[in-house]
């Protein structure tokens, strides 16, 4: 039993990875045709969907749009709240250099230098959008790309971790993780693929979770909830 939960395990995992990196990849196809055939204006960015002259990309653009900043602003709340709480018990500095020394010196300040630019940028944006240089309205857009990729990504694995938790008969487990806080969307996409990480708390997927924790831990979804979804 233990080996067909694991086979089928394995076979969801290399589905859902084929459908999160194809939807991640046709984002990015469909933005190189977009400047392919319209070029690199500045104005395009802001005008992709009359490039196309498709309502349902310039949809796509608003609507990924909101699900990037709205997913931002729970993972910045996400961050101030956990550093204050981390602050509070004298932990802060600790837990930074821990997090150095799992990521490396290299990651880790690379990828805050690069937060920092983009944030100053996009503030910058705000400030005075008319006077961005050219090279600037570029990584913004650049930006802008990555994170409806992410979106798109996110929502494919989401739709397909909900599926197998409808499959498994744990749709209220399903639900109330998120109502607890413990998993979250952009966790079930392509930067998130065989982590897993809703068994610890963190976000992840789902299905993995569900297969591999919630029996052997009795559920960390609620006791009538875990009844309820077997």
């Amino acid at each position: 039993m233990d080996q067909c939960s694991a086979k089928a395990c394995e076979n969801q995992c290399s589905a859902k990875a084929c459908i999160g990196w194809a939807t991640f990849a046709l984002i990015w196809l469909v933005e190189v045709w977009i400047h392919a055939r319209c070029g690199f204006q500045a104005e395009l960015f802001e005008q992709e969907g009359a490039c196309l002259d498709s309502a349902g990309w310039a949809f796509w653009l608003e609507f990924g749009e909101g699900v990037c900043r709205t997913g931002m602003m729970v993972m910045l709340l996400g961050l101030v709240w956990d550093s204050t709480a981390l602050a509070i018990r004298g932990e802060l500095s600790k837990h930074v250099a821990d997090v150095i020394d799992d990521s490396g010196k290299v990651v880790f300040w690379g990828g805050w230098s690069s937060a920092i630019l983009v944030l100053a940028l996009g503030l910058w944006s705000v400030c005075d959008e008319e006077g961005l240089p050219f090279w600037a309205l570029l990584i913004c857009h650049l930006a802008d790309i990555f994170c409806h990729a992410f979106v798109a990504s996110s929502l494919a694995g989401l739709i397909f971790d909900f599926g197998v938790a409808i499959k498994l008969g744990q749709t209220c487990a399903f639900l109330y993780n998120f109502l607890r806080c413990s998993d979250s969307i952009e966790g079930h996409g392509v930067q998130d693929m065989g982590d897993g990480g809703g068994q610890n708390g963190t976000t992840g997927s789902f299905w993995k979770v569900s297969l591999a924790g919630a029996a052997s831990h009795g559920g960390w979804f609620g006791p009538s909830c875990t009844r309820g979804a077997r």
